[in-house]
Parts: C-alpha cells; structure tokens; sequence
C-alpha cells in the first residue's frame, strides 16, 4: 500500500481497530511520523516501510517487527546489496547523506529502446536510484528525499519539502498539501487541499512553529486547490505543482 492509501482509511470516522491484522508496510512515498503513529492508534498494528522500485525487482529493503512501532527508516537491506555514496563516489559514515545505489541479481537490463536512461542509471553493474539517503547507527537506512524532488531556493541552497509538508499537514483542516518554487519570484509557495480560509491555516502554522523551524523553511506564498496531482500509485507528481502555481 501506499501512504496516501493509509491516510484515507484513517480518515474514516467509522473505524475501528481489526486486531487479527498485524503489520502493514507501506511503500512508493513519504510516510510521515504523524500518519504513521495516527495508524497505529486507530488501527491497533505495526505501520512499517519497505522499498522497492520497479528497477530494482521490487523489494530490496524492509523494516523488522521490531522496527514498526517506532522509528523514521525504510529498514535494512534485503535480498540486496545497498549502498550510500558521496560525491566523490565514496561510502558515507553513518549519518551522512549521499546518493542510494542498489546491486542485486534482480535489477532491470535496461529500459526499453532507451540507451541514453539507462546508461545514467546503470553504471558498472550498479542501480541508481534517485533517492538521498543515510545510514543510522543501528544498519538502517533514511530516506532524505528523491533528488529530484529537492527545491532549488533564491540563494541556489537545495531544500527537501518533505519535512515541511509534514509538519503542515499537521495542522487542522488540511486534508493534503506540497511544496514548489513559484518561478516568477522564486518564492515557496504552499499548495492546499482544504476547506478552510487559507488564511487560517497560514497563521496557525506561523503561530506553531515560529520558534522551533528555520526561517528559509516557512512558505512565503499559500494556495489552494481542489486537488494535488498523483499517479496511480498515489504519488505526488511535483513536475505538474508549477502549472496549479501559473493559474493563481
């Protein structure tokens, strides 16, 4: 399943606990610790990670039991080899960020008829993926965002939405929400699916974290509409965020 599945089953106010299921892992995007500790409360079960991408065969790092309960990782590698790698092609220490590559005997050949993305893809045996990641002291990875995903700001500094996103979807009445750079005044703007005054939302958010987040991370602009643009999958499609910008 996929977060943005979860976060519809909670949101029902007729449920109630199934205490005959016990895990339930989640793949394909952000799962954020305020879903996550929501799920276990209503539904009585380990909310958990995994991943995998289509590339890779699948599966190819999983969360333990033990894991489910607590903690902000995808798990430990399974059933491949994984590696986190800085900029000089070179194994991070635990805690530093670099970019995840998988090797396993179920990586893809290739894409079909296209030389040139696999070529950057697939390099000396090795999958790329795509995703910034670290290691914590205990073997398990964290996930810092798809490179891609990461905001370019005014002062050329990269910044990952995700934390952000969070935290405002903690805030009552936001039903969902994403972060993009308005490329006229290169502004973070916030995009909400919400019914209340945006306005509201913007102050309660101001007025919760003015003394614990960062200055650059606060949304200089908020907007809102009637729905984000995801795949099949319930994945954020960020590239289609600059065109619901361009219409306000």
């Amino acid at each position: 399943a996929v977060p943005a599945w979860l976060q519809i089953v909670v949101s029902n106010p007729e449920l109630t606990p199934c205490h005959s299921m016990k895990h339930i892992l989640l793949t394909g995007a952000y799962l954020s610790p305020e879903l996550r500790l929501k799920a276990i409360e209503k539904l009585s079960c380990g909310i958990g990670n995994y991943y995998g991408l289509t590339e890779t065969g699948g599966l190819c790092a999983t969360q333990l039991p033990d894991d489910l309960i607590v903690g902000d990782t995808i798990g430990i590698p399974a059933g491949a080899l994984l590696q986190i790698i800085d900029d000089n092609d070179m194994p991070v220490s635990n805690g530093e960020t670099g970019m995840l590559r998988c090797l396993s005997k179920q990586l893809m050949t290739g894409y079909l008829d296209n030389q040139q993305a696999t070529a950057n893809v697939l390099i000396n045996g090795w999958f790329w993926t795509g995703d910034k990641a670290s290691w914590d002291k205990y073997g398990r990875i964290k996930l810092h965002g798809r490179n891609d995903d990461f905001i370019k700001l005014r002062n050329g500094a990269l910044f990952n939405p995700n934390e952000v996103e969070s935290l405002i979807m903690q805030i009552n009445g936001v039903d969902d929400v994403a972060l993009a750079i308005d490329a006229q005044s290169m502004r973070i703007t916030a995009i909400l699916v919400s019914e209340r005054h945006i306005d509201e939302i913007c102050v309660d958010f101001n007025t919760e974290y003015k003394d614990n987040l960062e200055a650059y991370k606060f949304p200089e602009k908020w907007i809102k509409a009637d729905t984000l643009p995801k795949n099949t999958n319930g994945k954020l499609i960020r590239k289609a965020l600059f065109a619901i910008i361009d219409n306000h």
